[in-house]
């Protein structure tokens, strides 16, 4: 039986020619999917499939991205991780299914107890490197902050242009790095970008990106500690010449980090969705509201 299927925002609804429509079936969209269905065909596109292909349609962009080996990189992303397949996995096809083939993705595994090439390795994609580091005891990782040793491991074998980082909880919104190339295109004087940063945990996952909190100061941030997340930042790989993220320093380390950064850089806002920043039990802010709320009960 033949079936009409449309893309939108987020979902996928298809039903057969002969069907009332109130009798319509859906298949639920990730985010990220969706965006790139539209990005491929137009907002009313309708198309005659049979039913038994209709799952491969989806798997086509779910499962088999394929990479542009000819692409010229001008991007490096920077992820550290640790003992985070799963979500590790979600940031890493955030960066797959970007609209802009210019990257390379650089991530550096702490010492996992699951081995990360495992999720790398079926991708088979060349703009993909991974760095493994030693499995440290709980004494050796309670005694410096890992991230910021891994991420200046990354930036130091790492040479494109620009910089963008990705905590291996978060996610690039689709046209993240097509949106930052062209920023620093077009201003060739800036060095240093923010853009809008969505907040999302199991309840708000679907949501559209519009409707979920978002971080996005609409100004020229002067002191950017505490202000911005490290997934929200872009900026030129000439700024590592002035600083470089403090190994020493566990607590608000990207806060220290930016700091740094602005004692010579502008911060400049950009109307650019970048990233988001998914809350879960083990997050950074997850645990941070947490301790806040206890506090406030407290009081």
């Amino acid at each position: 039986m033949k079936l009409i299927f449309k893309a939108d925002r987020y979902r996928i609804e298809y039903w057969s020619d002969d069907m009332h429509l109130k009798d319509r079936d859906t298949v639920s969209v990730p985010p990220m999917l969706a965006q790139k269905l539209l990005k491929s065909f137009p907002r009313n596109f309708e198309a005659i499939a049979e039913a038994k292909n209709l799952p491969l349609i989806y798997q086509k962009y779910l499962k088999e991205p394929k990479p542009d080996h000819k692409s010229i990189p001008k991007v490096d992303i920077i992820i550290p991780t640790y003992n985070r397949p799963q979500l590790l996995q979600k940031a890493v096809d955030s960066v797959l299914y970007q609209s802009c083939p210019d990257w390379q993705l650089w991530i550096y595994d702490d010492g996992s107890d699951y081995d990360a090439t495992s999720i790398l390795i079926k991708h088979n994609d060349r703009r993909i490197y991974l760095r493994q580091g030693r499995k440290l005891t709980e004494q050796e990782r309670s005694a410096k902050f890992t991230s910021c040793i891994a991420r200046n491991i990354l930036l130091d074998e790492s040479s494109n242009p620009i910089i963008m980082y990705l905590d291996d909880d978060n996610y690039l919104w689709l046209e993240a790095v097509e949106k930052v190339i062209e920023y620093f295109k077009k201003n060739p004087e800036k060095d240093v970008v923010f853009g809008k940063l969505t907040y999302s945990d199991d309840d708000s996952e679907e949501l559209p990106r519009e409707e979920r909190k978002i971080n996005f100061p609409d100004r020229i941030v002067e002191d950017p500690f505490c202000k911005l997340d490290t997934s929200q930042l872009a900026h030129r790989r000439k700024c590592l010449k002035d600083c470089r993220w403090p190994a020493n320093i566990k607590i608000h380390a990207d806060g220290y980090f930016f700091s740094k950064l602005a004692e010579k850089y502008t911060f400049y806002p950009a109307d650019i969705w970048l990233a988001n920043y998914y809350e879960h039990p083990f997050s950074i802010g997850f645990l941070y509201h947490q301790g806040k709320e206890k506090e406030r009960r407290r009081e």
